[in-house]
């Protein structure tokens, strides 16, 4: 991969900017866990493109490096899905301090950290996956309208 570097590191900025901007003011956010989990996942997003549509010859845009991906991918609620994470986090925070159940307090504890996780991942993928996208609009062969660019 070519740019896998460019694109690695956008994803990493994008993802993890992205994962903050999200977490600003939500409720229940773990903005530190978010982050984290954004830049990671981010650094995934930015190269899953190439990862899906190798870049094997000048042509290898598919549909994977489509606008028609872009425009699938930005008509999921993603913010929505990563509040979803972050209301079952404080919900696992809560049970893991529950005196009643304290046989469970580590479970409930990791629960709640792999929750803000999701809730970093499902904006720091997107986004980043979208980053690849937008570098790749500003080449020569740009982005195929579905895929199998010409």
């Amino acid at each position: 991969m070519p740019n896998r570097g460019v694109h690695g590191a956008a994803g990493v900025l994008v993802g993890g900017g992205g994962a903050w901007l999200s977490s600003k003011g939500a409720q229940n956010a773990d903005p530190f866990l978010e982050i984290v989990a954004g830049a990671v996942f981010g650094w995934a997003g930015g190269v899953l493109p190439d990862v899906l549509d190798p870049p094997d010859s000048p042509n290898h845009r598919g549909v994977a490096h489509g606008l028609a991906a872009a425009a699938l991918l930005a008509s999921v609620p993603w913010k929505e899905c990563a509040q979803h994470w972050r209301d079952e986090a404080a919900r696992h925070r809560a049970l893991a301090v529950d005196p009643m159940l304290a046989n469970e307090r580590t479970w409930h504890e990791l629960a709640a950290i792999f929750c803000s996780v999701l809730a970093g991942a499902h904006i720091g993928l997107p986004c980043a996956y979208g980053s690849h996208l937008a570098l790749d609009s500003g080449t020569p062969r740009s982005l195929p309208l579905v895929g199998l660019a010409a």
